[in-house]
């Protein structure tokens, strides 16, 4: 059995984790909504559980022991949020029982902070890291941490814009809006992405 252990269910990940789900061995358990008010989505499946979360002083446990009951060939998936006290207890008796454990999250956020290198730290006691980009891994590669690195760089299904273009419609006369989502760090690269559409009006300019 495979356990995943998250703060929550957005609605980006569903395809995702329904592929998982419908194809393996896994159950998923996750809060009706994360301590930042991320919303889950309700999915009626034998091995989709949804715990509480309970929480004081920025620090949160999830009443996930109902239905995790660890084996020796189980694997388990903890969220890499070490705010979860329960993730770190988890990520103990998984060793303790020679349990394979793997983390999954952010290798740093916001620069490379207090809680960033507590986490690297903590997971070095991980079997492994799930990373969101190979800069993540890149970024674990480059300062130490031996174990074994996965990304998994989306997941969200773009089939519905795989066959969509904008360039049909682009008029240079014409203002475009476009909307941004996400953290203004370097790590998001937005200014590589203004770079790069301003090139694309220029060539079609021409």
């Amino acid at each position: 059995m495979i356990y995943i252990v998250q703060p929550c269910f957005p609605e980006y990940r569903k395809e995702f984790f329904m592929y998982l789900i419908n194809n393996f061995d896994i159950t998923l358990i996750y809060s009706d909504l994360s301590p930042e008010g991320v919303k889950s989505i309700n999915i009626s499946k034998e091995r989709v559980k949804v715990v509480k979360t309970i929480g004081y002083g920025g620090f949160y446990w999830q009443l996930v022991q109902k239905y995790i009951v660890l084996k020796k060939n189980d694997v388990l998936i903890l969220s890499g949020n070490i705010r979860y006290l329960s993730n770190l207890y988890y990520l103990v008796k998984a060793k303790l029982l020679g349990v394979r454990c793997l983390v999954w999250g952010h290798s740093y956020t916001n620069g490379f902070d207090f809680f960033s290198r507590l986490r690297v730290k903590i997971f070095e006691y991980a079997d492994g890291y799930i990373v969101y980009t190979q800069r993540d891994k890149d970024f674990l590669q480059k300062i130490g941490y031996a174990k074994p690195i996965f990304v998994i760089n989306n997941t969200v299904d773009i089939s519905d814009f795989e066959n969509y273009s904008i360039y049909p419609h682009l008029n240079i006369s014409k203002k475009i809006d476009l909307v941004f989502v996400g953290r203004p760090s370097s790590k998001s690269q937005i200014f590589n992405f203004i770079e790069l559409m301003a090139d694309d009006y220029v060539l079609q300019d021409k």
